[in-house]
């Protein structure tokens, strides 16, 4: 058994009191003998015996004002945040283009210089054409590149019966021609991109 200090009761006493107040108790029996007490009730004894037992095996928690403070407020709730949903991606439709086909072309358009060749071979002449395919004069193939030389532009190609040499490919490239197709390839070291080079193997 406990007491409060005198002159308080138990509901006003501090934390320390009361822990000063509970190692300080004495048994009943003690208290019964102190005070004569006989003849004590069969169930007043049990209900005495329970409570030391309940006192001995769940001793009393002692909360300080902070904490009871803490556990009578109520409690805040802090809204979740929520994710914002991802925005669906914009569905992109594959259009298969497909390329047109190419024309074919006829083929003497192909190998309208064939007739000259054969027409050329063996002779070692050459034939200057202009842009609609037209023969605009036949010279000797050693005097080709003189011929060249001399043109003022209305060239367009050569086919002649010769060696595809540098120096007629240089002049050709000089003055503009598209075209040089001669009996044979010979020993190029540097082509010029803007004119064509044909042989008769080709």
């Amino acid at each position: 058994m406990a007491r409060a200090p005198e002159g308080k009761s138990v509901e006003d006493m501090t934390q320390k009191e009361i822990v000063r107040a509970l190692r300080q108790k004495i048994p009943v029996e003690q208290v019964l003998d102190q005070y004569k007490i006989k003849g004590q009730p069969k169930r007043r004894r049990e209900i005495t015996t329970k409570r030391k037992s309940l006192i001995r095996e769940k001793p009393l928690c002692v909360r300080s004002t902070a904490e009871r403070a803490e556990a009578i407020a109520p409690r805040r709730v802090v809204p979740r945040e929520v994710a914002p949903k991802a925005a669906p991606l914009p569905v992109v439709e594959e259009i298969v283009v497909q390329a047109p086909e190419p024309i074919p072309q006829p083929e003497p358009a192909k190998e309208w210089f064939r007739r000259h060749m054969e027409e050329l071979d063996g002779t070692l002449f050459a034939r200057l054409m202009d842009r609609n395919q037209n023969v605009i004069k036949e010279v000797a193939v050693r005097d080709l590149a003189k011929e060249l030389k001399e043109s003022n532009g209305d060239i367009n190609g050569v086919i002649f019966d010769g060696v595809v040499t540098q120096r007629v490919l240089d002049i050709a490239a000089d003055k503009g021609l598209e075209y040089l197709i001669g009996a044979k390839m010979g020993n190029i070291v540097k082509s010029p991109s803007c004119v064509k080079v044909l042989t008769k193997e080709a």
